[in-house]
């Protein structure tokens, strides 16, 4: 018999009952203000396009967008942390899902300046969303379920929030662009917000502090980042490479947005099943499937192999991101979790960037052996953690038994 917050394993956790039926309700309600705050960054082809196609922007301009959002997007999810604000109560979800609105409004300034204004705002807010979800998962007393559960509803709400766009036929009018994202998003800012509250399956136990603890955060968190520069950064090469080898974009982003519902519907029936409880520590064949379609979408030449290459790495990055992100988290439980939001956001803002660039000096080949390896650092970083966890626990034996003599 153990007593209560007495370390088992890891991490002490509360009961399955208690952490499946009495927390579900409020991750749920944070997953889903999550997939709002991931939502503008996965719009944001469309919001480029539609700004052209209405004379709002030049092709130059338009790009900035992303780049508003990005860094709207880091200035708070670098900030709470370092302010030393690991809870996002139902109050500040309320504020900045009011203000996400306000910003969208803003961005349908008649002034470019001021649309990017009102682009950084939705960002800002956006960053607050996107951290309460990485929170309330990795605080989950299953944080490989809860990650997964987030990420489906995630990449569900974007890719058919991107569908729907695409069908009603208003990538013509930004206007009429920004008045259908907002009336989509009002009512799952309202359900998430009813669903939410902050409850920690943890809360209350005692973590194991261990001396090389600042390493491997370090370590995890580098291994996040990079995985984010090299995956972000491919699947732009891999849109480029769609339109350059025929496919108009409308068709490409159309293909997309399934792509992302049926990852996201895999994820959540794997989820739901259990299937991410007893796999969930398994990153070879999700390792090996996303360095094989990797490849195999480099080299394709015929558009069906292509795209089904492109579905095997949405479907095998996004469930490998899941359980990378848990992985990182239960390993330093006390000190990842608040860091991983802005990490992720830190590495999807680099990728593109490079990539371009080493295609523009013509290296572009030489990215996708950058997103091969990068797809490896998980699984490296896997080993390497479970070899440093024997090696720790093996010298606590060791001093223990010398001290007992």
């Amino acid at each position: 018999m153990t007593k209560q917050g007495e370390l088992v394993g890891e991490v002490s956790l509360m009961p399955k009952e208690v952490s499946q039926v009495a927390l579900l309700r409020p991750l749920v309600g944070a997953s889903v203000l999550s997939s709002v705050g991931s939502l503008p960054l996965h719009l944001v082809p469309l919001i480029v396009v539609t700004l052209i196609a209405d004379s709002r922007a030049s092709v130059g301009q338009a790009g900035w967008v992303a780049s508003a959002i990005l860094f709207g997007q880091l200035s708070t999810a670098l900030t709470l942390p370092a302010l030393g604000i690991y809870k996002v109560g139902r109050k500040l979800a309320i504020s900045a899902s009011g203000l996400l609105i306000a910003g969208l409004v803003i961005s349908n300034g008649t002034e470019y300046l001021v649309t990017l204004t009102g682009w950084f705002l939705v960002g800002q807010c956006c960053g607050v969303l996107s951290y309460l979800g990485t929170m309330a998962a990795s605080r989950y007393s299953r944080p490989v379920y809860a990650f997964s559960l987030r990420l489906a509803i995630v990449l569900i709400f974007a890719g058919s929030v991107s569908g729907m766009l695409q069908l009603s036929g208003m990538l013509t009018s930004y206007r009429d662009l920004l008045t259908l994202i907002i009336i989509t998003l009002v009512p799952m800012l309202a359900w998430g917000i009813v669903l939410h509250q902050h409850v920690d399956s943890r809360e209350g136990h005692t973590y194991r502090k261990v001396r090389h603890i600042e390493i491997g955060s370090i370590a995890g968190l580098l291994t996040t980042y990079l995985f984010f520069v090299g995956q972000t950064g491919y699947l732009a090469y891999a849109l480029q490479q769609a339109v350059g080898r025929g496919m108009t974009f409308e068709s490409t982003a159309l293909c997309l947005a399934l792509m992302k519902i049926s990852a996201g519907v895999w994820i959540l029936c794997s989820a739901r099943s259990g299937c991410e409880d007893t796999g969930s520590t398994n990153f070879w064949n999700l390792t090996l499937i996303l360095i094989g379609a990797i490849v195999a979408l480099s080299y394709s030449r015929d558009v069906v192999v292509f795209f089904l290459a492109l579905l095997a790495i949405e479907m095998a990055l996004n469930k490998l991101s899941a359980r990378l992100q848990a992985a990182v988290v239960a390993a330093r439980p006390e000190s990842t979790g608040q860091w991983l939001t802005g990490v992720m956001l830190l590495g999807a803002a680099c990728g593109p960037p490079l990539n371009g660039f080493m295609i523009s000096i013509g290296l572009g080949g030489g990215f996708v052996l950058i997103s091969v390896l990068s797809a490896l650092g998980p699984l490296l970083w896997q080993l390497w953690n479970a070899s440093s966890a024997n090696m720790v626990e093996s010298i606590r034996e060791e001093v223990a038994s010398a001290s007992a003599k």
